[in-house]
């Protein structure tokens, strides 16, 4: 996995790169595409719950991947420090993040997305 630090860089470049939709300082949802153990998403779970990121799944509902997501406006300060937080937690309970999108809307159907990061 990068560092913490590249997947972060990466997802403001990507970002910048989309200002027609996700101004600076306007609200969009940050959404984390993880994959990992059950063992790890249950240790996962309420420390990204605690954070603030929703849309977190059951357990019982836990097929290996999880996509929950934080509403942040879009200053580098807040994306860097809800992406260093939840990329530490993922680190040490050994989760994967494969992708992180931007969102106009908390539901799918209704939101235009664009990809900030894909993991190698």
């Amino acid at each position: 996995m990068e560092t913490a630090e590249n997947v972060i860089a990466t997802v403001l470049r990507h970002l910048s790169l989309v200002q027609n939709e996700f101004a600076p300082e306007c609200k969009f949802w940050l959404t984390l595409y993880l994959d990992g153990s059950s063992t790890a998403y249950v240790q996962a779970k309420p420390l990204l719950h605690a954070l603030g990121w929703v849309n977190l799944c059951e357990h019982d509902e836990f097929a290996g991947f999880a996509y929950p997501k934080m509403e942040i406006r879009n200053t580098p300060s807040q994306i860097c420090d809800a992406l260093r937080d939840a990329l530490s937690i993922c680190k040490e309970t050994g989760m994967e993040i494969g992708l992180i999108d931007a969102d106009t809307m908390l539901e799918p159907d209704e939101s235009s997305f664009h990809n900030l990061y894909k993991s190698a």
